[in-house]
Parts: C-alpha cells; sequence; structure tokens
C-alpha cells in the first residue's frame, strides 16, 4: 500500500508522465490488470490517450473508470444484488409526487411547491444532505437549536418532511447516485480486484467527503496508487494555505491524502516534481510559459514585450464575438494549417453563446461539438407526450388539441392538420363530445366531399386516441393501465419509425448532433415512463400527477452525444469541459460577472442561514464565497491549456443592449503583460476579415449607398470580386435589386382581368369602395377572394348582423300582428322584439352567441341595444308622414335596373347587388317623397367629402336605384329624394337625477304621446335626451315640406334630423342638407363615378396607392398589410392623398364636374 503524486504546473506533463508509466507497466506485466481513473466526463477522451501512448496502439490490461463505474464494476464482481440506480431524472419525479402528497405539512415552502425550478432546488438539498452524511434525525435536532419562531427553523422542518419521505420512499427500491461510493465503501474490502490492481487517478483537482472516505480504502487495499494534481511546485505544495490562494484545490487535497496515509498507515513514495514547462507544452511559445508561471500569483513577473501568442479582443454583443471567432476558426483552418480537433472555444455560461455559435458555425461550415448534455424538453416525442397530457387534462380543448395535432407525430400531415384547424377554427369545435362526433355543420363554401375529408382526417386521429381517453377516465383505472395503454398507443402510431425517419432526416442535411439526440430519444423516454411505472404504477390515475412527475423528470434527462466526427472544434464551459492537445483556445465572455462567474446565491438555504448551521456543525456545499475563490483555479487550468494560442474576447453590451464592462481578471494578466492591448474589434474590420464575413461588408455597404449615396472605401472591390464569381453573382444582383428597390404599378392585361373575373363582375357596392380606397385591396379580396380565416368567436361585424337581422324581422312581424309601427303598443312590441333577437342568436352562426358567457352577455347588450333601437325608430316615424314600405330591400341583376347592372363592352358586365335595410315613403299629390336609411352599429359618420371621392357611396347609389324602381311604379308621379340617411344602433348615456329605465321597459313616446314632446319633464327630458343623441346623420333634401315630412316640428327637441332650423323657418347653413339641383348634381356625380371605378376594375388596375385622407388612411383596418408591402420609405410607394374640401367647395367641384 503506497502512494504516489505527480505534481506540476499546466503544461509540465503530469498526464503524459502517468499514461507512459500506465503503458510501461502494461507491457511489463501483460496478465497483470492496471486500473485508470478520471472524471467521467473524460473517460473516452482517457482510453484515446492510452491507446495513442502504447506502441502496439492497442491494450486489453488497462480499464478507465469513472469512480461511478468502478463500483458497478466492484458490485458486479460481488454479484450483490445491489439496488436499482436512482438518478436525477428518477429524484425529480419522486420529489414532484411527494410534494404534492406533503403539501398540506409544509409551511415555509407551501407557496412555492409549484413554481418553476422548485423541484431542482430541492432535489440540490438533498444531494448535499447525502453527499456530507447529514440525516433527518440531524436536522431535526439541530433546527430545534434555531428559535422555533425563525425562518430557518421553519424551513428545516420542511425539508426534514421531504428528506425523510424521500428516504421511505427509496429505501426498498433504490440507491442515490450520492450513495454509491458510499455504498462501494462498505464492500469493496470483499473485492480481490481492487487488491490485485495498480490505481492511477488522473484530471481531479479534489474530492468530495464520501469520495475522501473512499479514497481511504482504494489507498488501504491497493498495492499502489499514482495521482496527478495540477500544482506548481514552486509554490510548496505541502503548505496549507487559504481559499484566496490559486492552488488552494489541489494543497487541500495533497493535504487531506496526507493525513489519510499516517492515519492509515499508508506508505508515501518519493513524490514526482515536474517543472520548466518551455519543454513540455508551451515549448517555442515562450509568453504563454510566462502566463502559466505568473498568472494570479502575487508576485508577478512582468514581461517587457506586447504578446504575440496572447491576444484580446473587445466586441459590440456576444453574438458579435461569436462571429469573430468563427472567422478567425474558419481563417486559422484554411491558412495557418491548424485542423479544426487543434481549436476549442470556452465559456463561463455556455447558454449564452450557444445559438450564436450555431449560426455562425454553420455559416462558415465548421464542424463542432457542445460538450454539454443536452436538454430534451424540445423534443418532438417529449412534445408529443405532454401535448398528449393537456389534451387530457384540458378535456380536448381548442389550444390542447391543437398543440397536440403540431407536436409532429400524431400521423396526421401538416397539410392535414392545416385543414382541421380551419375547420375547427370556423365551427368552434372544443371539448371531447364534439371531436367524436361526425361533423355535419359547413364551413361557408365547403362541399360534401370537402367535408367527407375532414371527417376521414378527425378518425384517423380520434379513434386511435379514444382507447386512452377511456383509460384515462375510468375511476378505476391505475397508473399502470394507463402506461400500458400508452405503450401500445405509441406502437399503433409508430412513433419509433417517425423518429428514426427524423434521424436519417437530419443526418442528411448535416445535423448530425440532431441526428444523435433522435437516435437515442425512444429508449431515453420510454426509460423514463418504466421508471414512472415503477414511481406511480400501482396508485390510482390521475392525469395531473402523471404530467407534473413527467415534467419533473424530463426536465432533468441530458442526452450525452458522442463527438460524431474526430476533426472537430469542441465548444465547452470553464468547469467541466476536459481539453486535450489543443493548439488555440478562444475564450470568449470575458465580463464582469461571467468570469470569474458571479453565482446567484440562491437555493432553499441563503448564505446567512448556512453560516448559522455551520456554527452548529452542519457543513454542506461550499458557498457562493468558496466557489468564486476557487474559481480562479478553473480559470487558470483553462487559460493554460493551448499550447500555441490565447485568443480572449469580450462584449461590450449584452443581447438587451446594456452596458457590460471588461472582466477584473484582464487586469491579472496585464500584470504579467503591460503591453497587451484590448484591441476594440469594429464591424468593417470583420467584414473585410474572410468571405462570410466580406459579404456582411458588401451588405452593409449597400445599405449606407442607398440610404446617404456614400460608397464606403473598397467597397467597389469586394462588390466586383462578389459579381465575378457565378456561385455569388445571382445571389449579389438580387441584394442589389433589394437595396436600390423601387415599386412599380403593374397591370393586369385584358386576358389576366378575364381569368380573374371571368367578364361577369358581381358584388355590393362596398365592392367599389374598397376599389375607391385601394386598387390592390380590392384585387385581392374580390379578384383573388382572399380572406381572413374565420373564427368562431363573436367580433363587431357579428353583432352588427344581429342587429341587422333582428331588426328586419321585427319588422316583417310588426306587418302580421296587424299593428303598425305608430299603433303597436310598448308591451308588444318590446314582446316582439325579445322573440326577434332570440330567434337570431339562436340560429347565428352555429350558435356561436350560445357558446361562452362574453357570448351570453353580448346578447343581453343585444336585447336591450333593440329595444332601444326600435323605440327610437318608433319616435323619429311618429314625428313625421313618412311611412316604411320595405325592408332589406334587395337589388339583384334579375331586375335590370339600370343603377345596379352596368355593361363595359366586350371587357364584361358588372353587377351591384345589395339591401336597403329600410326605404321610406311619403306621398303628397303627385309627388312621393323617397327616403333611404342604412342601419349601421359601427363609427360610420356620412361625408360629403367620401361621397365625392368614392369612399361612402353605398346611400346614393341605393337611393338612385330606389328612385328608379318607384319612378316606374308610379310613373304619374315625380319621385323626390328626401334623404340618405344613416341611423346608429347606439346605447347612449345621459347625466340625469331621474334614473330610468329606457331600454325599452317603460319608454317615454308611448301612443298617447303621439310625437307631442312639449309638456315632458323629468324622466321623460332624459328620453329626449336619449332620443336627439340617437338622431340620423346623412343628408337631407332642403326643402321645407320634404323636412316637416320627416319631423313636423324641426326647431322643437327631440330633434331627429341633421338639421338646424333657422328663425324665418328655412335650414341653417350648419344644416346637412342639399338643394334639390345639388341633390341631383350628386346622383349624377356618383352615377359618373361607378361607372368610372367599374372601367378602371376592368383596365386591369391594381396600383398599390391606398387613399389618405388627413389622419384617416386606407391601410388602418385593411387585413392585407402584410400582403402588399406597402411602404412609403420605397420608391414607387406614395399614398393616395385625399384634398380636404368644404361642404360649397365639394358642392363646386361635382357642379363644374358635371358642366364638363
Amino acid at each position: 500500500m503506497s502512494l504516489q503524486l505527480i505534481l506540476g504546473g499546466s503544461g509540465t506533463g503530469k498526464s503524459t508522465r502517468l499514461y507512459q508509466m500506465i503503458v510501461e507497466r502494461s507491457v511489463q506485466f501483460p496478465d497483470e490488470k492496471t486500473l485508470l481513473i478520471v472524471p467521467e466526463q473524460k473517460t473516452m477522451q482517457a482510453q484515446k490517450n492510452i491507446v495513442m501512448h502504447h506502441p502496439r496502439h492497442g491494450v486489453m490490461n488497462v480499464d478507465v473508470l469513472s469512480f461511478e463505474r468502478l463500483a458497478y464494476r466492484i458490485f458486479e464482481e460481488l454479484g450483490l444484488n445491489q439496488k436499482e440506480i436512482l438518478e436525477d431524472t428518477g429524484k425529480s419525479m419522486i420529489i414532484r409526487r411527494i410534494l404534492t402528497e406533503h403539501e398540506e405539512e409544509l409551511s415555509a415552502f407551501r407557496g412555492n411547491i409549484r413554481k418553476k425550478g422548485f423541484v431542482d432546488e430541492v432535489k440540490s438539498m438533498l444531494s448535499e444532505l447525502l453527499q456530507y452524511g447529514v440525516t433527518p434525525d440531524i436536522l431535526r435536532k439541530r433546527s430545534m437549536e434555531m428559535g422555533t419562531e425563525s425562518v430557518l427553523y421553519a424551513k428545516l422542518q420542511d425539508i426534514t418532511v421531504i428528506y425523510e419521505a424521500f428516504l421511505d420512499r427509496i429505501h426498498e427500491k433504490y440507491m442515490t447516485t450520492e450513495e454509491v461510493p458510499d455504498r462501494l465503501c462498505d464492500v469493496i474490502e470483499q473485492s480481490d480486484m481492487i487488491r490485485r490492481v495498480h490505481v492511477f487517478l488522473d484530471d481531479f483537482t479534489g474530492f468530495t467527503p464520501i469520495q475522501y472516505r473512499l479514497m481511504t480504502r482504494i489507498l488501504q487495499l491497493a498495492p499502489r496508487v499514482v495521482m496527478t494534481l495540477n500544482v506548481d511546485v514552486a509554490e510548496n505544495p505541502y503548505q496549507t494555505v487559504s481559499m484566496e490562494h490559486l492552488f488552494y484545490l489541489p494543497k487541500d487535497t495533497i493535504f487531506q491524502l496526507e493525513r489519510i496515509c499516517h492515519e492509515h498507515q499508508v506508505s508515501r513514495e518519493a513524490d514526482i516534481h515536474l517543472e520548466g514547462n518551455e519543454n513540455g507544452r508551451f515549448a517555442g511559445h515562450p509568453e504563454l510559459a510566462a502566463m502559466e508561471k505568473n498568472l494570479f500569483r502575487k508576485r508577478a513577473a512582468a514581461r517587457a514585450e506586447k504578446p504575440e501568442d496572447l491576444m484580446a479582443f473587445r466586441l459590440t454583443s456576444p453574438n458579435d464575438e461569436m462571429g469573430f471567432v468563427a472567422m478567425k476558426i474558419h481563417e486559422y483552418a484554411a491558412r495557418k494549417h491548424y485542423r479544426y480537433r487543434d481549436m476549442a472555444v470556452v465559456a463561463s455560461d455556455m447558454n449564452l453563446y450557444r445559438s450564436s455559435a450555431d449560426y455562425w458555425f454553420d455559416k462558415y461550415q465548421i464542424p463542432c461539438f457542445f460538450d454539454g448534455r443536452r436538454n430534451i424538453s424540445g423534443n418532438m416525442l417529449v412534445e408529443w407526450l405532454r401535448s398528449l397530457c393537456s389534451v387530457f387534462l384540458q378535456k380536448y380543448s381548442y389550444a390542447s388539441m391543437l398543440r397536440y395535432l403540431r407536436s409532429g407525430l400524431t400521423g396526421i400531415s401538416e397539410e392535414e392538420t392545416d385543414c382541421l384547424e380551419d375547420y375547427v377554427l370556423a365551427l368552434g369545435i372544443r371539448g371531447h363530445s364534439k371531436w367524436t362526433k361526425v361533423w355535419t355543420a359547413k364551413m361557408q363554401g365547403m362541399s360534401d366531399e370537402e367535408l367527407d375529408r375532414i371527417n376521414g382526417i378527425r378518425e384517423r386521429l380520434i379513434l386511435p386516441l379514444e382507447a386512452l381517453y377511456e383509460v384515462s377516465r375510468n375511476k378505476e383505472s391505475r397508473t399502470v393501465d394507463f402506461m400500458r395503454r400508452l405503450y401500445l398507443y405509441m406502437q399503433q402510431l409508430g412513433i419509433r419509425g417517425q423518429l428514426e425517419a427524423w434521424t436519417a432526416f437530419f443526418e442528411k442535411n448535416g445535423d448530425l448532433s440532431r441526428a444523435k439526440e433522435y437516435e437515442q430519444i425512444y429508449d431515453v423516454m420510454i426509460e423514463l415512463l418504466e421508471r414512472m411505472h415503477l414511481i406511480l404504477g400501482q396508485e390510482p390515475l390521475s392525469i395531473q400527477v402523471f404530467s407534473d412527475v413527467l415534467d419533473a423528470g424530463v426536465n432533468d434527462v441530458r442526452i450525452g452525444i458522442i463527438p460524431p466526427g474526430v476533426d472537430q472544434v469542441t465548444f465547452g464551459d470553464i468547469r467541466r469541459t476536459r481539453l486535450e492537445n489543443i493548439k488555440v483556445l478562444f475564450f470568449v465572455g470575458m465580463n464582469d460577472g461571467l468570469v470569474p462567474l458571479m453565482e446567484n446565491g440562491g437555493g432553499l438555504l441563503t448564505e446567512i442561514e448556512r453560516d448559522r448551521l455551520a456554527l452548529h456543525h452542519i457543513h454542506l456545499a461550499p458557498t457562493a464565497k468558496e466557489n468564486t475563490c476557487t474559481e480562479q483555479y478553473y480559470l487558470y487550468m483553462n487559460m493554460t491549456k493551448p499550447s500555441e494560442k490565447l485568443i480572449l474576447t469580450c462584449s461590450e453590451q449584452d443581447a438587451a443592449g446594456k452596458e457590460k464592462r471588461p472582466s477584473s481578471i484582464f487586469d491579472r494578466i496585464k500584470a504579467v503583460f503591460p503591453k497587451l492591448v484590448l484591441e476594440r474589434v469594429h464591424q468593417t474590420d470583420t467584414e473585410k476579415g474572410d468571405l462570410i464575413h466580406s459579404y456582411q461588408y458588401m451588405i452593409r455597404g449597400l445599405r449606407e449607398i442607398s440610404e446617404n449615396g456614400q460608397i464606403p472605401e473598397d467597397w467597389l472591390d469586394v462588390y466586383d470580386w462578389f459579381m465575378s464569381r457565378s456561385e455569388y453573382a445571382e445571389k449579389t444582383r438580387q441584394l442589389v435589386e433589394a437595396a436600390f428597390y423601387r415599386h412599380w404599378d403593374e397591370q393586369l392585361s385584358q386576358a389576366a382581368v378575364k381569368a380573374v373575373y371571368g367578364g361577369q363582375l358581381t358584388g355590393g357596392v362596398t365592392m367599389l369602395e374598397k376599389y375607391a380606397a385601394c386598387a390592390y385591396a380590392h384585387f385581392l379580396s374580390y379578384g383573388l377572394h382572399l380572406k381572413e380565416r374565420k373564427i368562431y368567436q363573436v367580433q363587431a361585424p357579428d353583432i352588427g348582423m344581429i342587429f341587422h337581422q333582428a331588426i328586419e324581422r321585427f319588422s316583417l312581424r310588426i306587418g302580421r300582428s296587424g299593428y303598425q309601427w305608430r299603433t303597436i303598443p310598448d308591451e308588444i312590441r318590446d314582446h316582439l322584439v325579445e322573440e326577434c333577437v332570440s330567434s337570431v342568436v339562436l340560429e347565428y352562426n352555429h350558435s356561436v352567441m350560445q357558446d361562452s358567457m362574453r357570448a351570453n352577455y353580448l346578447t343581453e347588450k343585444i336585447m336591450r341595444m333593440t329595444k332601444r333601437t326600435i323605440w327610437a325608430l318608433q319616435q323619429q316615424l311618429k314625428k313625421g308622414d313618412f311611412e316604411p314600405v320595405g325592408y332589406e330591400v334587395r337589388f339583384t341583376t334579375e331586375l335590370e335596373n339600370q343603377q345596379m347592372h352596368l355593361s363595359y363592352g366586350d371587357r364584361g358586365v358588372m353587377s351591384l347587388n345589395g339591401k336597403i335595410d329600410r326605404m321610406d315613403l311619403c306621398e303628397e299629390d303627385d309627388k312621393v317623397y323617397l327616403k333611404i336609411i342604412d342601419y349601421k352599429s359601427g363609427r360610420t359618420k356620412f361625408d360629403l367629402a367620401s361621397v365625392f371621392h368614392g369612399l361612402q357611396l353605398q346611400l346614393m347609389v341605393y337611393m338612385n336605384a330606389a328612385r328608379e324602381e318607384q319612378q316606374q311604379k308610379k310613373k304619374q308621379c315625380i319621385v323626390i329624394p328626401a334623404g340618405i340617411l344613416y341611423y346608429h344602433i347606439d346605447d347612449p348615456f345621459v347625466t340625469s337625477d331621474n334614473f330610468r329605465d329606457f331600454a325599452g321597459n317603460q319608454p317615454v313616446g308611448s301612443d298617447d304621446q303621439d310625437g307631442d314632446y312639449s309638456d315632458a319633464s323629468g324622466a321623460e327630458e332624459d328620453a329626449l335626451s336619449i332620443l336627439e343623441q340617437l338622431a340620423v346623420d346623412g343628408l337631407v333634401l332642403d326643402d321645407g315640406d320634404a323636412v316637416r315630412h320627416m319631423d313636423h316640428h324641426p326647431e322643437e327637441p327631440p330633434k331627429v334630423l341633421p338639421v338646424k332650423i333657422k328663425k324665418d323657418g328655412t335650414l341653417s347653413a350648419l344644416s346637412s342638407a342639399a338643394a334639390p339641383e345639388n341633390f341631383e348634381v350628386l346622383s349624377w356625380h356618383v352615377k359618373r363615378t361607378t361607372k368610372r371605378l367599374g372601367e378602371k376594375i376592368f383596365s386591369g388596375d391594381i396600383s398599390v396607392h391606398p387613399y389618405r385622407y388627413g389622419t384617416q388612411k386606407a391601410c388602418d383596418y385593411c387585413s392585407f398589410k402584410s400582403v402588399c408591402g406597402f411602404d412609403p420609405a420605397f420608391d414607387g410607394f406614395d399614398w393616395k392623398r385625399l384634398k380636404k374640401m368644404n361642404k360649397d367647395e365639394i358642392w363646386e367641384a361635382i357642379r363644374k364636374e358635371a358642366g364638363e
């Protein structure tokens, strides 16, 4: 029994000497075994090193193991019926289960058990307790010493509850990884193997308390133990120091090993001291040798010259850092004859740089191995399982079903999923019952064949799922029943085969690490499910518990990826990664807070609480302060790994643009190299550096030229070079076109017009208004028939449609009831309104108005507003002589109405159709006054300028059509347009001291008033105020008889017309009125505008020139903004700016136009 140490600083050849000793023994004693113990992550590299050093490049009598693998080897040798090893994944699942079961027993942590990351914190705490030999009894005893009122007492009590439950749950079946060394210590004396082998240890920085106990047993049993430690022999390796010292870790390890040897009579062989790194790793590179000798030392020897093998660069952001590093790696591989495997990248926080590294290494086609276990949370199979649980938990909700469909493993193609999603959104398919029934409702324009196809897709999805669902809802089911059915379901879907196909896809596309992940994921998840079966199997099924435990397990699973290639760059972190034979090292992220890494100090216990426990003889893992002190040792080990070049980079700001400072480590380095300069790398510097970045430089130059016309220095040379290369010329040309893009309006050919419209353009007047607003939006909507996806929910247009249908039904019902608008009693009127609204709501859009609490609220609101609307319309009619003669009056091509049926020769025919919400007539002698009313639930206001510009044609087109039709019916009379009006369906508020319900329950203006409000007072005044707010808006004829036929007393409240009466009885200039001759000329103008817009449509004009009228823009509510690409910043794009005009200017312009 003996111990020998090989001591020396980085690069002195410790590992080389150790491997030589192993190989020599292997050759000298071929029948004897030799054991090399290394950290888990270095086992494969150590095996390669042994083979490389062996003269025959092959070895049979050397085993390379980690402590954990050594334990399994001895357990196997002794034939122990060992318990199953509970790794992190199993721990997390058990802890999640325990937290759910014991929630009521917890006090300090009860509110945190479902927070993200809490399971990890508990798992970390339990691992510490197991590693440092702290039992529940010790915790309970020490907690009583803290005082029952303290927070620490409550925490320790909660931890004890969880700890005891955890140990009770695992003691019969499992053993944690922390307990493996302890278990090995108990049985290792029974092993013959350990007594016959010489043991060598390499690349350790120290040991945990349990590992020291195991080392004690090995030193007592093995014939010889040889170990390397990275410590500068000039620093007196045997002298104990404080933790702030650079070599505190290896010195403390030497101290502990010598103590063990002394206590257990283990002899000490003379240690091997290696010095003089100039002849080792750093031969020919004295600057790196000097850094190894002086870095982090109190008395650093400064070098006078500027270093060439050590460089430091400062860039703008972490992404720029990785771009610069990738450029340098590419340059070194192409021009300086380095292999990719000669170079490595390390960071204190790999996650900060991972996505940027993926991007830039792919750009430069640099093969890279990321040394870390891959988290599988985003894997397709994991998402499939999680989404499956959400389907059952959310009972086939829309979101859960679409999440499940989008998981990619359901056997439903992406195109089929899109079809299902469109149908489900439009028809409001939610819940298990709707998914399992045959779908019979059709979307607008859907054929029977399309509906059958949708049902076929639904059945392929739902039928295999039903068996699993039935198990999930059976109250007698156990978790094991659900898991058996789940496995059968996975086989039915061919999950393994689908994952193999994805593996082949990733391999074909060169994504080897992703291919390795998908190659392993099925077996990994099956193993995870088997562990869940052992934990939850015989318990009653709870999908929520199953889902929670699954999430806890998945969050802990990490897939180790073996380097898929030989020649590749290694990217790792400074603590875990073990680098070998690296010539060039790039150290990224040399910023304060990252190097040295500032730990959050998180965990179940604070630093102060840990200090208090230490005073009570409970010592746990190193504190944040201790970790910070030892961080410099890991920095030293990494920064002395390269044999030829060390390149350090830092960024000036983080990804969010927040300023960052260079690490204080630069000051320590400058103590050795005072002339080291932290060079600022500008974007242009990197862009001129190589092919990839030169292309970036050319692109940025194009932007500068297009913006300010200035050509950057050397830009033309770069541009000419790329244009002269066939592989870049086309892409470069496209970039130039994009940089100097100018929009050119295109016009459809007559053949295209025929193909799009088929010679027959049919639509409402809003079709023309859309064209007047933007020709391109009209083309997309009425030419290509693009539509927004239908969604099964109540939106503003739906409310308007319901109002229209309810008022229409009331209007028709009132005629059949034997009453008229003027004579119907209040109670009957309100009853009819309720019936009409209820029937419309019940039938509208597959009962969407009955599908949610919000819809129910909207139904009540619509009922109230419709009562008020009918009441207001009734009061308005009572004030005048007009009578409704038509509701929802339709104009179609069959009527051959000249205003609605326009021919454009051989180019085509435009047929306008539409509905007049209400048409009123008043006959006087040989005159027939005609009034058109359109109900509006939105904010549309009548604007004469909008009519002039073609944006509000509807009322006037309807007036022209209705006037033509009435003139044909009443040929002996003169049909006179009295008004084109909007009635705004609203629910106005008034300020009043008289609370009254004006929803129609007790309306003012009942039959006995007959429209006379002269004696109104109190609450009736409030009703008058409401009625005035509900006055119609539009344009009336400036004719005293016409106005008084609409309102007998327009000068008296309530004023229900958009007019003001002067003292002489004539209309004020503030009235929205038109003289008879102006009404005629406006009618002519609208006819001409309608004809002209149709001509432009059939001419193929689809220019992208949306209107702008003051602050109003055609793009404000346009659905096609993402399609047209309209942007006034680009040449060729511009608004169609409509001139603001007052009323007199508009009439003058129309008359002038008519005169021409």
